[in-house]
């Protein structure tokens, strides 16, 4: 491929593969439509060395190690923490969309009234339509957890930040594959799958800040249990609200609550 004698970015000479002024490749050339399949699209998405399968490949074989590489500089070869979840999270309503799924599909302990599944689709169409918002909080309810519950390691909140992104789109994956999963295999398989999922999900959230803060402790047990704490402890409590609240005006006035809520916030 024949390079440019000039950047097309800056216009200053060119004297090497890339510009010494902006960086920018001196075989920066006009698209084609090749150019876009084989490279823009095949190359920087899939390529086997970098983009997101490679990523994603890293997030489930070694995402603790890989973030924290990440964060201390080795950022080459990584799909982006954000641009990531923003493709995953579209992922994941275009398979709901597609597929018809909804929460009110997946069995309970007891057979869901007509009033619980519509406010279950009602929840599930508000965090649609806000699951970029909520992840905003969610993210950082959760670095903050784990800046506090880490302090030792030295990362700061902004580098916690990015360490649960990573995190979450891990998640948004198991999530997808359970969507699946429940939608194509019959009733009952598909409901063993899809808990069998979310246990994996739990374990692989272990793993993953375990092997994350692993070169900042040195009792592996300690580490688990701190590990299990920052991450959980902060969801066990809201859950412990709910069902404080759920009991003190009772299960259905409060999905009546739920529903009037909802309802206004349409």
């Amino acid at each position: 491929m024949s390079h440019n004698t000039h950047c097309l970015n800056c216009g200053k000479d060119l004297h090497d593969n890339y510009c010494g002024n902006c960086g920018q490749s001196a075989a920066t050339h006009r698209f084609s439509l090749k150019h876009i399949f084989t490279h823009d699209l095949i190359h920087n998405l899939f390529h086997v060395d970098r983009g997101i399968l490679f990523t994603i490949k890293e997030l489930f074989t070694r995402p603790g190690h890989m973030v924290r590489e990440y964060i201390e500089g080795k950022r080459a070869k990584q799909f982006n923490y954000i641009t990531l979840l923003l493709i995953l999270i579209t992922v994941q309503i275009f398979i709901t969309h597609s597929t018809g799924f909804t929460y009110a599909d997946i069995p309970s302990g007891q057979q869901n009234t007509e009033e619980t599944k519509i406010v279950l689709n009602k929840v599930q169409q508000l965090q649609e339509q806000n699951m970029k918002l909520i992840y905003l909080f969610f993210i950082p309810f959760t670095s903050l957890s784990t800046f506090l519950f880490f302090r030792r390691s030295g990362k700061n909140y902004a580098e916690n930040l990015v360490m649960n992104t990573y995190e979450a789109c891990a998640t948004l994956i198991f999530n997808i594959i359970a969507t699946i999963l429940f939608v194509v295999l019959s009733h009952t398989i598909s409901s063993v799958a899809s808990y069998f999922i979310g246990f994996l999900a739990v374990i692989y959230s272990i793993w993953f800040f375990t092997q994350f803060y692993s070169p900042f402790y040195e009792n592996k047990s300690m580490l688990i249990l701190r590990v299990i704490a920052a991450k959980y402890l902060p969801l066990i409590i809201v859950v412990m609200i709910i069902i404080l609240v759920m009991l003190a005006v009772g299960p259905e006035k409060a999905i009546t609550i739920i529903k009037h809520y909802l309802d206004n916030h349409h």
